[in-house]
């Protein structure tokens, strides 16, 4: 599993007053460790959504929802179930009956550089239930490429057995499924999910933490499931897969980057983050 080349986990909460949170901070501050030397081999932050400078009740921007044959549908910045302070990204997506219908809430396209830079997506996620007005809750996070097909595809659904769990499936060449292994992803718990996508071995990797506790609750790797990846126009999709599927919750701190290893020259500034979290170590949304 890659290391997180800089911490973008811990947001502790009223840092600075009258100013913004500290996640907003905290992505200043990786913005601002690149951009001051570009120490990250070859690295960059290539999208990243806070939501902090966006507007209650409107959409997220920097993000879209395709809707089709939906019997409810909302995509809005919201504040933050467990800490109101904070905005988050809130949907509550029933997925229609009939064809087509399924719901894909995406970020803007980005470039990620070349194919020798490991690429890094990583957001929290905190779901209301994963069963409501008959619709089990599914959705998979999908890197694209230029071509429109799936990098990675990495599914969070509905247990089995009626119960109201999750588990996480992560998916190869011609659908061959990992289950890496959990059906024990609680509602209303915020958890933090990273992907890892290397182009080199043609692979991916994805982990899950439960924020409150850090304890990772799965993790597991494949090869890339396209046999094709592109060097421009690479997108993220939240994205149902069949008929009747929902997704009710939370997302936060959505982060795309490339490079993994800072150089010594910017170990300072790294240091100085560290300091910050120090100072403040319990979540936002705790």
């Amino acid at each position: 599993m890659a290391i997180t080349p800089y911490p973008i986990t811990p947001k502790p909460t009223n840092f600075l007053r009258g100013a913004r949170s500290m996640k907003s901070v905290m992505l200043s501050l990786m913005a601002l460790t690149i951009l001051a030397s570009g120490s990250i081999a070859h690295g960059a932050i290539l999208s990243s959504s806070s939501f902090e400078n966006d507007t209650i009740g409107n959409p997220p921007s920097g993000w879209a929802l395709s809707t089709n044959n939906y019997s409810s549908t909302t995509m809005q910045v919201a504040p933050s179930p467990t800490n109101p302070g904070n905005k988050t990204m809130f949907l509550d997506l029933d997925a229609g009956v009939t064809t087509p219908n399924n719901y894909i809430v995406s970020n803007t396209h980005y470039a990620p550089g070349t194919l020798t830079e490991k690429l890094t997506t990583a957001y929290d996620f905190y779901v209301t239930t994963f069963f409501s007005n008959g619709h089990p809750t599914v959705w998979a996070t999908f890197n694209k490429n230029a071509g429109g097909s799936y990098n990675s595809y990495a599914l969070i659904a509905r247990a089995s057995g009626g119960v109201d769990e999750g588990y996480i499936r992560i998916y190869g060449p011609g659908f061959a499924a990992n289950n890496i292994t959990i059906s024990n992803l609680l509602p209303n718990t915020w958890y933090h999910y990273e992907q890892v996508l290397d182009p080199i071995a043609h692979t991916y990797s994805v982990e899950i933490t439960n924020k409150t506790s850090s304890a990772v609750m799965a993790s597991g790797s494949s090869a890339l499931f396209s046999n094709f990846f592109s060097t421009t126009d690479q997108w993220t999709e939240f994205a149902s897969t069949g008929n009747g599927l929902a997704l009710h919750g939370y997302i936060d701190n959505f982060i795309t980057y490339t490079g993994e290893i800072p150089e010594p020259a910017t170990m300072s500034l790294l240091a100085i983050g560290g300091l910050m979290i120090a100072g403040g170590r319990r979540s936002k949304h705790n």
